[in-house]
């Protein structure tokens, strides 16, 4: 099961260049700086989201998401094992596609469900160019 909507947004200063917003468990937002690699390994021990829970049985994968990724990113990288920048980027990208996922979901809900006339299935004609 999906964890119930941990959705930080990671302001990775070495990682990442702008701070963010996000929501924490009581849907409030939560800004999270993080300026090491070791931040960022501690920020997903404490979601339960590193290969020793995955492989303990904890599936769940929190909603993180983050800006962007700064030039100092492009220094300190080299200095990685190629295995470990593997598994941040793969933490880090499995989180985006289950929010996108998750957002066509609830526009394909909208769709079937919704009166030709609502403000909501409007709204995605105009996103997606059909009006």
């Amino acid at each position: 099961m999906i964890k119930t909507f941990v959705a930080l947004i990671l302001a990775l200063t070495s990682i990442t260049s702008l701070p963010s917003i996000a929501y924490n468990a009581k849907n409030q937002f939560v800004e999270v700086e993080i300026s090491s690699l070791d931040g960022l390994m501690a920020l997903f021990k404490k979601h339960h989201y590193t290969s020793n829970d995955w492989k303990n049985g904890d599936r769940e994968v929190p909603r993180l998401t983050f800006e962007g990724v700064s030039e100092q990113w492009k220094k300190t990288s080299s200095k990685i094992p190629v295995k470990q920048k593997k598994q941040v980027f793969f933490r880090l990208m499995a989180p985006l596609v289950l929010i996108s996922n998750e957002n066509i979901l609830t526009e394909r809900n909208i769709v079937k469900s919704a009166p030709l006339s609502s403000k909501a299935l409007l709204d995605i004609a105009r996103k997606y160019r059909f009006f």
